[in-house]
């Protein structure tokens, strides 16, 4: 019989390389506040016969219009098979348009519809409904603290993640 060549993690060990508490706690409260708010929001749209992603998906391209697969992919930081799907689902669904690039005929720009762009004012509500309701328990002072912790997080988990 050979012997396999393992190494056994002592108690040390393995305690050195567990997250703090605080680090766990801290993971739990984004992703409980998260799935708070994505739960809120398709409860919200459910009769639109659009899912959150479209939605936000649409949202997206109300701030970036004329956007092909490749960029809508950097900017999100998301998988083009992922952004490809939702982008043809809304396509299917004549919320979106599916426009070749003048230049490069293998290229295509999304562009919004009348059918997306008549969402929109919905989902503006929405929005403004879940951020009234998750940041009504701060004074506007907490709240914009709260948001400028939040973006400076966000910009360096992104400026990480970019340079992978």
């Amino acid at each position: 019989m050979k012997k396999r060549n393992q190494t056994k993690n002592t108690t040390a060990d393995i305690n050195q390389e567990r997250p703090s508490l605080q680090e766990i706690l801290f993971l739990k409260a984004l992703n409980s506040s998260y799935r708070l708010l994505v739960n809120y929001g398709a409860r919200r749209i459910k009769e639109l016969d659009v899912t959150m992603a479209q939605a936000y998906m649409l949202l997206f391209l109300a701030y970036h219009s004329d956007m092909t697969l490749e960029e809508i992919s950097k900017e999100l930081l998301l998988a083009k098979s992922a952004i490809h799907l939702t982008l043809h689902q809304l396509v299917k669904g004549g919320y979106l348009e599916k426009v070749p690039d003048l230049h490069d005929k293998r290229m295509f720009h999304f562009k919004m519809l009348e059918k997306g762009s008549a969402l929109l004012p919905i989902f503006y509500k929405t929005i403004r409904d879940m951020n009234n309701r998750a940041l009504s328990v701060l004074t506007d002072a907490e709240q914009k603290t709260f948001l400028s912790l939040l973006d400076k997080v966000n910009q360096q988990i992104k400026a990480e993640y970019k340079d992978k």
